[in-house]
């Protein structure tokens, strides 16, 4: 065999092998699918209505401090956002008790306050994390017991008033 041959057949042969880990590198790795922005609206759709539910794909979990106001009485809170690595318009839309966002490449649901009027009581919910990733969106209410008379008060949520009473 020649020499000349011998190269032929070793470029020939890295080719073929180049050609096969192509194929083969992207299953041993296999990519996770983006989410899609309308599986980030409709959680957000079924957050607003504080139903529990198992979320389109995991999510990271972000939460900061927030500033609570009843009546001029402020209360520790707390403001939460589940965020997707998502391709999605630009977008913000206001469903109450969560906002759904996006910037393009990303798409997230965050929390507000849900305030209920119940008469002789107002019940103010905020909503806290628990853990660094979220598969499933719950609730658990711990009560945080104020007593005080008001009278013409107001709910502010960071600088936004949310009820007036």
């Amino acid at each position: 065999m020649s020499p000349h041959n011998a190269v032929i057949i070793a470029l020939a042969s890295a080719v073929v092998l180049a050609i096969l880990l192509s194929f083969a590198v992207p299953r041993l790795y296999p990519r996770e699918t983006p989410v899609r922005f309308d599986s980030v609206r409709e959680a957000a759709l079924a957050a607003a209505q504080l139903r529990e539910f198992r979320l389109p794909a995991p999510a990271a979990v972000v939460e900061e401090p927030a500033e609570l106001e009843v009546a001029g009485v402020g209360v520790p809170a707390s403001r939460v956002r589940l965020v997707w690595e998502c391709p999605s318009p630009v977008y913000s839309e206001d469903h109450g008790a969560w906002l759904l966002g996006a910037n393009g490449t990303h798409a997230w649901i965050e929390s507000r306050v849900y305030v209920k009027d119940e008469g002789g009581v107002l019940r103010v919910y905020f909503f806290a994390k628990e853990g660094g990733r979220a598969v499933r969106l719950s609730y658990r209410i711990r009560e945080l017991l104020a007593s005080f008379t008001a009278k013409g008060g107001a709910v502010v949520f960071d600088g936004e008033e949310v009820y007036r009473f």
